[in-house]
């Protein structure tokens, strides 16, 4: 029996009620859940987030900061299970938060974080993959050679496969940490 939030249960020590909640949640803040993208995102915490530009660390670092919003928002009193390497979609959060952070507008008071994952998951070009159609475009399989292009940077030159595509960049966007990568992004089609 796993909780809901802010349900109180008997069985606080159990580590899979812990993980499957969390998965739930992370899927639940993500707009995956009510976009019918729940494959998508069991798919996306299957996969360990690893880089190669030594600075995307910070990249991981945001995304395992994420389970801190969970222990906050949940009544788990031991979470040491929540523990381990960076999955994709904490990466995908975090990032979207950070993205937030930058293009919010306090005039609208609108958080565009769930827009921003979104935006992410259509440049990856996995959007096709909602849960009606999930297995006959090929499931996890081609989820996960999709996630290998952008996680083994073999995207092109000018990211098309990778978070952010700029067909007008000078640098090779294969050499470009994330996060300069969404800047450059950002400044082209949201500035």
């Amino acid at each position: 029996m796993t909780r809901g939030f802010g349900e109180i249960s008997e069985r606080y020590d159990a580590p899979n009620d812990l993980k499957n909640e969390y998965d739930n949640w992370l899927i639940e803040k993500t707009g995956l859940l009510e976009n019918h993208f729940v494959k998508l995102g069991h798919a996306l915490i299957e996969k360990e987030f690893y880089y190669f530009l030594e600075n995307d660390i910070n990249r991981a670092i945001d995304g395992e900061q994420v389970r801190n919003d969970f222990i906050h928002e949940t009544l788990w009193d031991d979470y040491s299970t929540l523990n381990g390497p960076c999955n994709c979609l904490e990466m995908l959060y975090g990032l979207a938060k950070r993205i937030n952070e930058i293009i919010y507008d306090p005039d609208n008071q609108i958080d565009t974080t769930q827009e921003c994952i979104f935006c992410m998951l259509q440049n990856l070009g996995l959007l096709k993959f909602d849960d009606q159609y999930y297995e006959q475009r090929g499931g996890n399989e081609a989820v996960f050679r999709i996630l290998e292009i952008f996680l083994e940077r073999s995207y092109d030159r000018f990211g098309n496969g990778g978070l952010f595509p700029n067909k007008n960049s000078k640098k090779d966007q294969r050499k470009v940490e994330i996060w300069y990568q969404m800047a450059e992004y950002i400044n082209n089609n949201f500035m």
